[in-house]
């Protein structure tokens, strides 16, 4: 909102005035209009890693989907083999697309925001940075998702397995679909053109897919949690402040949803935002919620619905539902 010396501000209930309303100072107008848009964009950033890990999350579930399909069902096809690597493209395109999305907005956001030269920009574009020449993931799906977007699909093939475990002295079969990256298919196709040399160093012409996706999405979370770190201090002064208004408009007013933000100029010319409880409860409820991603563990961990291998220090952990 453009701050004007003739401009009058002010807090109302939501709904109207009639409870009254508590006039502020410009100042304290404009400090409270910065740290709501402040504080939703910090939100935004949460909402764009949680849109790339559901992503991730869909593209491992149809992989679980399909291997039960082959455990279930009899009579596959090549056509329905085909079916099966144009879903993981598409979820795939999709993972890589969020991935994108997310690195693009948050930067340009940022910039935009607090400019280049402010010390929590420069901590998410140094990480950006630094994760960008140590991880070979980061630079091989970046690849896939320039070919994927501009020549073709990028998963061309796909194993599926069955391997017999021995759990206390029970035999289970394990069945698996694992998408492959043809590597050196791609490389003659041109895709890994900025990473040919890293490529043609692999030993295998065919690379599991699902190990490098892990790795990337935890190397991004990473990145987002040193954006949280250097934020850390900025976010509990703006939601502390938010707070302390919602706290004033309910001494005032008594029990409301929110408050509407307002500004009136000389010309008459009315702007209202409006701030609410939830709206400062939900960066920490997502926050809460991915604190497990960003800790280079995610591409050792699998989900099993039966049990696996036996180790002497296995314990159960969790709780039952």
């Amino acid at each position: 909102m453009p701050r004007s010396p003739k401009g009058r501000y002010w807090i109302e209930p939501l709904g109207g005035t009639r409870r009254g309303r508590i006039r502020l100072s410009s100042d304290r107008f404009v400090a409270i209009a910065a740290a709501r848009q402040r504080s939703i964009m910090f939100t935004g950033f949460e909402e764009k890693l949680h849109i790339l890990a559901e992503n991730y999350i869909e593209l491992e579930r149809s992989l679980l989907d399909i291997a039960l399909g082959q455990l279930v069902w009899s009579g596959s096809s090549w056509t329905s083999f085909q079916d099966e690597n144009l879903l993981i493209n598409r979820r795939l395109a999709n993972f890589l697309s969020s991935a994108k999305a997310y690195d693009d907005q948050v930067k340009r956001d940022l910039i935009k925001t607090l400019g280049r030269k402010d010390s929590r920009t420069g901590a998410f574009l140094a990480a950006s940075e630094t994760l960008a020449k140590e991880q070979f993931s980061r630079r091989i799906m970046g690849a896939l998702r320039n070919y994927q977007q501009h020549q073709a699909p990028s998963i061309r093939g796909s194993t599926y397995r069955m391997r017999r475990r021995m759990v206390s002295e029970t035999p289970y079969v394990v069945h698996t679909f694992t998408p492959l990256i043809d590597v050196h298919s791609l490389r003659r196709d041109g895709a890994f053109e900025g990473i040919a040399d890293e490529i043609e160093a692999l030993p295998k012409e065919k690379i599991e897919l699902m190990p490098l996706v892990s790795e990337f999405l935890d190397g991004v979370a990473k990145v987002h949690k040193t954006l949280r770190e250097a934020a850390a201090e900025s976010l509990r002064g703006w939601e502390s402040l938010l707070d302390g208004v919602l706290k004033q408009a309910r001494r005032r007013f008594g029990k409301v949803m929110g408050v509407s933000l307002v500004s009136e100029t000389g010309a008459g010319q009315r702007d209202e935002t409006h701030l609410f409880e939830d709206l400062v409860k939900r960066r920490n409820s997502l926050e809460r919620r991915s604190m497990h991603l960003g800790t280079g563990t995610l591409a050792r961990h699998y989900v099993a619905s039966r049990p696996v291998e036996e180790s002497p220090d296995d314990e159960p952990r969790g709780k039952g539902r």
